[in-house]
């Protein structure tokens, strides 16, 4: 008897540590949390399925690509993968707690349309080619890690929405904000030189001495464009350069090279590149509506970042400490990647692994 006792207990025991495995948060923000069972079934998603770390590579900024155990990510992948998910926990808290908001279903679509372009563009940005477009590496994710994506991101948009000097990423307002920043969206129609550095300051002489774009192009421009006097093309907001484009030359007037020194890689030798605007031409919405989607994203995360630097301060974060642990780094607060042994010291892999060679007094 005392023996099936024994056995019921310590099966009761086993149970319960095995309960607490898989409900122990790895990551914990004020009532919000992952457990370690979802967080290690995230990594493993993301180590497998090469479009998703390819998009998340982008969205991070980090390398997240396979660790040096099998079957893991980098420490750097799996610490940008943390942060990324103690900031989806924090928003979520934020306006399920304090702004007592709920989003609805079509929020939700919504949401994960958004976070598709969003992770579309940062491929782009970052001159990343993924396996797959951002609809499908989204549509690869298990469930319930889509759905805590989809709902810290349509948390993040209502958040956003509730911050004054946003703006909204509806049809209506998006327009809006075209219409008031129509000039921000003219097609461009841009000339270059490119100048050996031996012949730069006569380049920047003759263009003070008022020779035209045209002229200057064909007595100093090294490139096959000269022969067209440096015309390049005219670039209108849909173009995939326009965004690059448009902030070199933001600031001169039409007809102008500018007068700063851009010093270019050309073939095999270095060579500086001026820019002008020969032409602008006024575009239409539906040609500027992928620009002006992006911008508006650039200016709710720069606001939003503030925002969300706040929450992370004020919140209760607690970090499983296998995971790493909650500090506060020059740009705030964020999750350090656990500590390794020093390459040095009394706890070195050297130490631990080499027989010692003085006997025993």
């Amino acid at each position: 008897m005392r023996r099936v006792v024994a056995l019921l207990i310590v099966a009761a025991a086993v149970a319960v540590v095995v309960g607490l495995r898989g409900s122990t948060p790895a990551l914990q923000v004020n009532s919000q949390s992952v457990s370690l069972a979802e967080w290690s079934s995230e990594l493993a998603t993301l180590h497998s399925n090469s479009g998703l770390q390819c998009y998340y590579d982008a969205l991070t900024a980090a390398n997240i690509g396979a660790g040096a155990a099998h079957d893991t990510l980098s420490a750097a992948g799996a610490t940008a993968w943390s942060n990324l998910r103690v900031e989806g926990l924090a928003i979520v808290d934020d306006v399920e707690g304090v702004l007592h908001h709920s989003p609805s279903a079509t929020d939700l679509s919504r949401a994960q349309q958004i976070l598709a372009t969003e992770m579309s563009n940062a491929a782009t940005s970052a001159d990343y080619t993924c396996p797959v477009s951002a609809t499908a590496a989204l549509a690869e994710m298990p469930a319930p890690m889509r759905n805590a994506q989809v709902r810290a991101e349509a948390d993040s948009l209502y958040l956003i929405s509730t911050l004054p000097k946003t703006v909204a990423l509806t049809p209506s307002a998006l327009a809006a904000y075209f219409a008031q920043h129509r000039s921000d969206y003219n097609t461009l129609c841009v000339s270059a030189a490119v100048v050996t550095p031996s012949r730069v300051n006569a380049f920047l002489a003759a263009a003070r001495s008022g020779e035209s774009v045209a002229q200057l192009a064909r007595q100093f421009s090294i490139d096959s464009s000269k022969s067209k006097g440096g015309a390049l093309g005219c670039f209108s907001p849909g173009s995939s350069s326009y965004v690059s484009l448009r902030s070199d030359v933001t600031g001169q007037g039409i007809g102008h090279y500018n007068t700063t020194v851009h010093t270019i890689t050309y073939g095999s030798a270095t060579a500086a590149l001026f820019l002008a605007v020969t032409a602008v031409r006024p575009s239409t919405y539906a040609q500027a509506a992928t620009t002006v989607l992006a911008d508006a994203q650039k200016i709710n995360a720069s606001i939003a970042s503030s925002a969300k630097a706040q929450l992370l301060f004020r919140d209760a974060v607690t970090i499983a400490s296998s995971i790493g642990r909650w500090g506060l780094a020059s740009s705030g607060p964020q999750v350090f990647a656990a500590a390794l042994p020093a390459s040095s010291g009394t706890a070195t892999t050297s130490l631990l692994t080499t027989p010692a060679t003085t006997p025993y007094q």
